[in-house]
């Protein structure tokens, strides 16, 4: 099961979308043999504008082509990045077949991925998890839709199929776990949601390489509830395995702040500045706490461009 991340979730998390099913090659060409087969070819070379070259035109001209055809022209077009260009082949798929779950999931896909806020998209993710009841990806996708946009009722019942089905895969599981704990965060249901992003957690310290951001979000819940000595340790946990974090090393910095640290705390922070990312709110972040500890430290030339770029910003 291949799945994505988003940030936050869907904006600071990494997206990954593989294109669902293989390419059956082998089977007798539908239509015009020759094109399909050249086609094919260019797939092998990596060559997507050469296979979009020639399945566009032959769809174009045969739209009750073979679905295989049309399974192709997505890969092509999604192999060129063309996202747009591979949702409207799709769409097209979705005409001359209207009851092929896998276009309806693959429509969804491409949809989320080009814009995760549009209802589109969730039309076509819930018409193929109707559909597709034993499909755990699909559950996750939905229900990362409807996270985003501020479904999270549903959100929740989408991932808790998608967790019911991910069997043993650990990145399955914490992506679908971080969900859940995200929306029952957002439903005032802290104590689920804390089980949640402990499963998460779990899921991530099996990875031969943890999710940095994804842990990043279980230390917000826990600054935001009130938490922060736990939060200090699961940062500098991110730190171990992830010593350029920038995030962490400023949940670091506050923490040796709480202590009476102020110098140590004033340097962890400058360091994390260039390694914070680009979330705007942990960049308004960094420079507060470093404006206010260096002016606490005595040192108005240093708190000045922080002060600055507050101002600025």
């Amino acid at each position: 099961m291949d799945l994505i991340q988003r940030k936050p979730y869907w904006q600071t998390l990494r997206v990954i979308l593989v294109a669902a099913g293989g390419l059956i090659l082998t089977a007798a060409a539908p239509g015009p043999s020759s094109d399909f087969d050249a086609a094919a070819a260019c797939m092998s070379h990596h060559d997507f504008q050469c296979a979009i070259d020639i399945l566009d035109p032959l769809l174009q001209g045969n739209p009750q082509s073979e679905e295989r055809i049309y399974r192709l022209q997505i890969e092509a077009h999604t192999g060129a990045r063309d996202l747009p260009g591979a949702a409207l082949a799709a769409e097209m798929a979705l005409r001359a077949y209207p009851k092929s779950l896998e276009m309806q999931k693959r429509l969804g896909l491409l949809l989320f991925q080009i814009n995760p806020k549009d209802p589109r998209a969730g039309e076509a993710l819930g018409a193929a998890a109707a559909g597709l009841p034993r499909d755990p990806e699909i559950h996750h996708f939905f229900g990362q839709w409807s996270y985003i946009n501020h479904k999270q009722n549903q959100a929740v019942d989408e991932e808790t199929r998608a967790l019911a089905l991910a069997g043993t895969n650990d990145l399955a599981k914490l992506q679908i776990n971080l969900i859940l704990g995200l929306a029952q965060d957002q439903m005032g249901q802290p104590a689920r949601a804390d089980a949640a992003f402990r499963r998460a957690m779990d899921s991530n310290r099996r990875l031969r390489q943890p999710d940095p951001m994804a842990a990043f979000q279980y230390v917000q819940f826990l600054d935001r509830n009130g938490r922060p000595d736990e939060a200090a340790a699961l940062a500098q946990e991110i730190l171990h395995y992830a010593p350029q974090f920038g995030p962490a090393r400023l949940e670091y910095a506050k923490e040796l702040g709480r202590k009476g640290n102020l110098k140590q705390a004033a340097v962890e922070a400058e360091r994390a500045l260039p390694e914070i990312g680009d979330d705007p709110e942990l960049i308004r972040a960094v420079h507060y706490f470093l404006a206010k500890t260096w002016m606490q430290l005595k040192e108005p030339a240093k708190a000045q461009p922080h002060t600055a770029w507050i101002k600025a910003h």
